[in-house]
């Protein structure tokens, strides 16, 4: 089952650059992937296993995996409009409200997670990888990391970390978030922004969630590749373009953008294929390929 999104990985890797790591080529080998099909498809994804293995083998060239905490100051980092817009309408509480509700449900939508806001602006977390599932300390560490630097995005200090707990499998920590700076949180159009943000993360979350199920056939077919598809559905090769991006989680805007052409030709494309394939949307679409895919 893959569980991994490829644009945590490259997210991971940018870090370890910033961090002074050079040659990362090496870290790859004997891996089902490497920097240049991550970068191709930013919304495929990749199995734990392998994804751990190239942790170990970079916290290796770190210096421990205890470097991973530093690394992952960096995650959060590279959104200069969102966090504008976020700055004006969110403190910690209501940006670490929107992280754990929707945000990390869609980037590790099969480990377990909860969180609970203590009094004196306190977050206590609790993080567990599910059962069978390979342990990996660099993995926490970075978590930590990634927890600790959130506020960063509103641009304050970074949350301060005490952990009661912290194995291969699973970690406890608490979390003391730093005062916020805005007032605006507390207007109703602030919250209803903060609401759409949630919804839309959700959305994203139930499309990747389908493709990590075994919901890729209908009426007990097998189910089809891109290349099986644009024969069976006859598409364009067009429609083949917009049908390979939308699998991978672009809106119709990006798929604009990469293809150079309006959304509503992209809305037209789409619609085309649905019809012609007998489906019902982007969702059917995703459980009838994803799972041939990649």
């Amino acid at each position: 089952m893959r569980e991994v999104l490829n644009q945590v990985a490259q997210q991971i890797l940018a870090g370890a650059r910033l961090e002074g790591a050079r040659d990362l080529a090496p870290l790859f080998a004997g891996l089902p992937f490497d920097e240049q099909s991550l970068a191709r498809r930013p919304f495929g994804r990749i199995d734990w296993e392998p994804f751990t293995l190239l942790l170990d083998r970079l916290a290796e060239l770190l210096g421990g995996p205890e470097e991973f905490r530093r690394l992952a100051h960096h995650f959060y980092k590279g959104h200069p409009p969102m966090a504008g817009l976020l700055r004006l309408v969110a403190g910690p509480k209501e940006l670490y409200r929107l992280v754990y509700d929707s945000i990390v449900p869609w980037l590790w939508p099969t480990h377990s997670h909860r969180h609970a806001f203590l009094p004196g602006d306190r977050l206590r977390l609790e993080y567990d990888l599910p059962a069978g599932a390979r342990g990996s300390l660099p993995f926490f560490w970075g978590t930590q990391g990634a927890d600790e630097s959130i506020p960063a995005f509103l641009g304050l200090p970074h949350s301060v970390a005490e952990v009661a707990e912290r194995t291969p499998h699973r970690m406890v920590m608490t979390l003391r978030l730093p005062p916020s700076r805005t007032l605006a949180a507390r207007l109703r159009p602030a919250r209803a922004l903060l609401r759409s943000l949630e919804l839309e993360w959700a959305e994203r979350r139930e499309e990747l969630l389908a493709g990590l199920t075994d919901l890729g056939t209908e009426g007990g077919g097998a189910p089809l590749g891109i290349e099986r598809a644009q024969i069976a559905w006859r598409l364009t090769p067009r429609e083949r373009e917009v049908v390979s991006l939308a699998i991978e989680g672009l809106s119709n805007r990006a798929i604009a953008q990469r293809l150079g052409c309006a959304p509503g030709t992209v809305e037209a494309h789409l619609s085309h294929v649905f019809a012609k394939a007998q489906l019902e949307g982007r969702l059917e679409l995703m459980k009838r390929l994803l799972r041939a895919e990649g």
